[in-house]
């Protein structure tokens, strides 16, 4: 299993780093949002725990904090988390 983990790993253009921050998911043209934490994040990506993961849709806005906003397309999910890629507007 280390072995695999290794090259899923080595295979990432961007190091991820970890991190424990809060943020909100806003989704659906903005009307609706969702607390989300941070747990993983790389210039091209992060790793997400949001309050209800199977809800969300493929594509949302991930604000980092107050003017600091990406968009993001879910490329995995799993029970209490999900994989993004952060994509241009």
């Amino acid at each position: 299993m280390l072995a695999i983990r290794q090259r899923l790993v080595e295979r990432r253009e961007n190091a991820r780093y970890l991190i424990a921050k809060d943020a909100k998911i806003l989704f659906d043209d903005r009307r609706n949002e969702m607390s989300c934490t941070i747990v993983e994040m790389s210039k091209s990506g992060a790793r997400l725990h949001p309050a209800h993961s199977k809800t969300l849709p493929d594509v949302f806005v991930l604000v980092i904090a107050p003017g600091e906003e990406v968009n993001c397309e879910v490329v995995h999910r799993a029970d209490l988390e999900i994989g993004v890629r952060f994509v241009s507007p």
